[in-house]
């Protein structure tokens, strides 16, 4: 009677332990993207950018496209579609182009790494395909804020630049660590496991 009691109640606390931390788990919001900043007040890119639910890091590198890839080819490009490439180019608009503590980079275009005159604007290139010329989200990221949009464009010869109002946008997907919330719940999976199979044994 004891030992059936013992087992039913860590077999409830597991149970819990897993509903709860599955819980924490869903709820969990995703971090706010990380700027990152040189000494010389230059956005150089930002780590953690949501684009439709993944989080990536992303490099502004100027120069020509086999400068910012290592080769100007759809393998390296981290969006093969128009969508996902938009998606890009408005995460970039939304959560990393922004006025704030680390610096004006919405209004001082110039502060990001590529674009390195003030010429009153900052066009950040996503490519995403090639087909007989590049294919290419632009961002452009203007002095007047309001006019701030992202549009496709292409084909495109991407190697005759540099331009001193041009840079990539080289992504890369983050490596995200697990959350406490994910441990407590492969923990509680452990435990109902663990009870199941000292139930067995014992019966």
């Amino acid at each position: 009677m004891i030992k059936n009691l013992g087992r039913s109640v860590r077999k409830a606390f597991a149970l819990v332990a897993t509903i709860t931390s599955f819980i924490a788990f869903s709820a969990t919001p995703a971090a706010a993207a990380v700027l990152l900043v040189n000494g010389n007040g230059q956005l150089t890119g930002a780590t953690g950018v949501d684009v439709n639910g993944t989080l990536f890091d992303v490099s502004f590198i100027g120069g020509e496209c086999a400068d910012a890839f290592g080769v100007c080819d759809e393998s390296a490009f981290a969006f093969n579609t128009e969508m996902d490439a938009l998606a890009a180019g408005q995460a970039l608009l939304d959560q990393v182009f922004l006025d704030g503590p680390e610096g004006d980079f919405d209004t001082v275009p110039s502060a990001i790494q590529g674009c390195f005159l003030s010429s009153g604007n900052c066009f950040a290139r996503i490519p995403f395909s090639i087909d007989n010329g590049v294919f290419q989200v632009t961002v452009n990221n203007l002095i007047t804020v309001d006019s701030d949009f992202v549009f496709a464009e292409g084909p495109f010869d991407l190697d005759n630049g540099p331009f001193s109002n041009v840079t990539f946008g080289v992504f890369t997907a983050s490596e995200v660590p697990l959350p406490a919330a994910a441990w407590m719940f492969l923990a509680g999976l452990g435990g109902l496991s663990a009870a199941r199979r000292k139930r067995r044994v014992i019966a």
